[in-house]
Parts: C-alpha cells; structure tokens; sequence
C-alpha cells in the first residue's frame, strides 16, 4: 500500500517548535541555513561522514514546495548525495529541504535524521529580494500585536511609503533593524475585532542597490479573539454502504473501488467555499455533501482504479463559517487498495488445447485460425459496470511477431457472458505460421496459426 501524506510545507515552518532544524553530527547539507537564498547553479546536496546505503540515504530526501514533492534525481561524489530538480527552481518562491528517516551505512548500521531547512532560489543575474512575514499569513492576531517582516536583503526604507499598504487603512508605526533587513509594524490603535488587513508590498519596494521585489506580494491576517482559523483534522475512508451516513474508517490506504472519502475539519465552515476548494487528481467524477458543518463527503460516481496514486487536496481558500481562511493548503496521496483483475483461463476451440489455466508466452500454442479466431477470457472476480468492463477490454492487446511487416488482426465482435467471461473475435489472421503475441491482465501468451 502506498501511502504518502504531505501537508504542505510553511505547515511544518509554523512557530509551534516541533521542528527541529538543527543538523546530525553526521551528515551536513546545503542548504544548511534557515531560509537561506541559493545563487544559480549552487548544488542541493547531503554529505555524509560515513559511506550510506544509497537507496536509504535517497529514500529520507524531499524537497517539497506550496504543490508538494518537487521531482528531481540523484547523483552520487563519494559520500555526497546531490540532488537535481527536473525542472529549474522558480526565483523567490520557498521550498523546503526535508530529510527525515533511517539511513543505513554500508555495515549496515542505522542512523535516523529529522532534518527541515527552508530556503529560497535566486538567480544571479536577478537577485531579487525575498520578503516572508511574522506572523504566519493566515493567522490570528490580537488587537496589538506587532506585525514583522524579514527580508533576504538590505532594503531602502525610502520605498516603503510608496509600496507598502494596510488594507483597511490602520496607521502604524514602522521600526527598521540596523541592517534594514528587518521592519517592525506597529498599530497605532489596535485592530478591530473581527477584520481581515490585508499587508501589500508592490514591486517597487526595493533593496538599497535598487533591485526590485519579483512581483507584489500580499497576505492576510485575522483580528479575532473568539474565532480560530480552521485545519483539515483528517482525510478518511468511509464505506459506501447505502447508510445515510457511510461508517467511518481510518486512513486512505484502506479505500477500496466504491469507497467514500470524508474530510474532518477543526471548526464548522462554509460549506461553499470549502466544496469550491477541495479536488481530486487525477480526476474523478463524484459529488460532494455534508455529514455536518465539519465534516465533507466526497462520493465518488466512478470506481477508484487500482495502480493509480490520488491526490485529495483542499487549498486555502476553504473558509469557516465565521470567515477565517485555511493558514496553508492541505494534500494527501494515495493509492487505492484494490487488487486487480486476474485473468483464470483463456478459451478458444477445443481441437487447439483450449481451455488453458497456465501461460508462458515462451511456449508457443497453435490455433487454427482461417483469418478468423475467438478467445474467451474468464476473470477471477465479476466486474458489476460497464466502466469496469470496457476498461479491462481496453488493456487485452493482440499484436503481430512474426514474420516482420505482418497485419495487427482487428477486433470483430466483442461480448460479456454474466460478468466475468469475455469473448472477443478477432479478423486478419495469416494462416500458415505465423506469430502473434496476446496480453490480458498481465499474461502474456504467444500464439501461431496452422
């Protein structure tokens, strides 16, 4: 079963403190710094102090961005391990190196790393500054908190009058650090109760060399001292059993073809907005409703397919009924646990050693086949709708070997008997020796005519 769960990563930058972001004795990493800014070309690795097994050693590594794992591959310089994305990273936006598991050295010895180490990308020849905000974007404020941001570069305070916005107005007083990297926004009267402000820094604020901001940023934070910002608790399975509410399970791992999925959040929410924010990918038809005010039911119209890793996503923009938004978005991977159709006997006429139960494509069975033949395939377990059907037809493939430049025989007529019994007729079969190969649920046969 695979079952991976990412929940995205600023989640894991949070200021609880369950984040331990300093490094082993016995590896070092670049990056090594907490939201530390890479220049173009400068390699992402781990270095080992002892000789790892390789397939460990890549196996605790994740770099992860806002959409979750970025793609990349290994390669190896003794005992360092580089990594290379396969698509260049993106200027200013932050990613997370994660490197969390038990590696193995080459005797075999184990060692356990909970490593997490934010940091940004930047190009040279663009060196644009990077700006992040404390608090978290998202998140509660009291009616006098202090709101701080931190910048990647020296800035010019200059450019702050004519970039930076409160939204709605509230004055402030704003307090630089020595190095002006930090700027510290004080209200002078407090938030009001109940308020989303809106924080925008334009494109023009800029570094005292010049160098502009990437693009506008904004966040939001919420003045409220009832209210709290909702979290996805949980993403079950729930069986589709007819009941007006399907019983609950736990975990995806367990989802079978018809199964449902319920989303539990902290809070009640609204109910549109968060419907509008949850997806499925790939995706699959279905619809959604509410079992209460925090808990969503997606059911899905079609079958989850087996050897197929789903995403169930809610973005941030799910929103709870007193209007406080998701602080980051929320993901999970799966892959059902369905087992696939399993072909039991193939049939054909019985002068040509029909029904068979074994296969070995490197035995050759002989058919007399004048341009015409039908195979029946007989699975192990009956498929209900015509979805199911039509998908199992669609993978049986019967293509030409030999001689080369031989015609591919093109399907004639096709039906079920009940529903685990498909007879399928093929045309354009060659007579006198030759080979063709037939494949169904993983079998694979090799067949020559008489």
């Amino acid at each position: 079963m695979k079952n991976s769960l990412f929940i995205f990563g600023a989640i894991l930058l949070s200021s609880c403190g369950a984040v331990d972001f300093v490094q082993s004795d016995s590896v070092s990493t670049n990056p090594s710094d907490y939201n530390q800014v890479l220049a173009e070309d400068e390699e992402i690795y781990v270095q080992f102090d002892f000789s790892p097994d390789h397939a460990s050693a890549q196996a605790a590594f994740e770099v992860q961005d806002s959409s979750g794992r970025v793609n990349g591959t290994f390669s190896w310089n003794k005992s360092v391990m580089i990594f290379r994305p396969k698509q260049s990273f993106s200027v200013s936006r932050r990613y997370l190196l994660k490197y969390v598991g038990q590696v193995l050295d080459t005797k075999g010895k184990e060692r356990e790393y909970n490593i997490y180490i934010p940091f940004y990308y930047m190009n040279r020849s663009e060196p644009s500054p990077v700006v992040t905000m404390v608090p978290s974007p998202g998140s509660v404020i009291q009616e006098n908190d202090k709101v701080v941001f931190s910048f990647s570069k020296a800035m010019d305070p200059n450019t702050l009058l004519r970039s930076f916005s409160i939204t709605p107005e509230n004055g402030y007083k704003k307090i630089w650090n020595s190095s002006c990297t930090q700027l510290t926004i004080i209200p002078d009267k407090p938030w009001k109760e109940y308020t989303a402000y809106s924080f925008t820094f334009s494109q023009e604020m800029s570094t005292s060399s010049g160098i502009q901001l990437p693009e506008k940023v904004s966040w939001v934070l919420y003045c409220t001292s009832g209210a709290a910002v909702p979290v996805v608790n949980s993403a079950d399975t729930a069986l589709n059993d007819g009941l007006e509410y399907p019983v609950l399970q736990r975990g995806l791992d367990r989802i079978k073809e018809k199964d449902v999925i319920q989303v539990s959040f902290s809070v009640p929410m609204d109910r549109e907005k968060t419907e509008n924010a949850f997806s499925v990918v790939p995706d699959l038809r279905g619809y959604k409703y509410w079992k209460s005010d925090s808990a969503l039911l997606f059911v899905p119209e079609d079958n989850w397919k087996c050897d197929t890793e789903y995403t169930v996503s809610v973005s941030a923009d799910a929103q709870s009924r007193e209007g406080l938004k998701m602080q980051e978005n929320y993901g999970i991977r799966f892959t059902p646990d369905i087992t696939r159709q399993n072909l039991v006997r193939l049939d054909g006429k019985e002068t040509d050693g029909f029904p068979m139960t074994s296969f070995d494509y490197t035995q050759e069975t002989e058919i007399e086949a004048d341009t015409v033949y039908t195979f029946g395939f007989v699975f192990s377990q009956g498929l209900g709708t015509a979805s199911e059907k039509e998908e199992i037809f669609s993978h049986i493939v019967l293509r030409p070997l030999f001689p080369p430049g031989l015609p591919t025989p093109k399907v004639l007529s096709q039906f079920w008997i009940g529903d685990d019994a498909l007879y399928v007729t093929y045309t354009g079969f060659i007579p006198d020796g030759s080979r063709y190969s037939l494949e169904a649920s993983g079998k694979r046969m090799t067949v020559r005519t008489k």
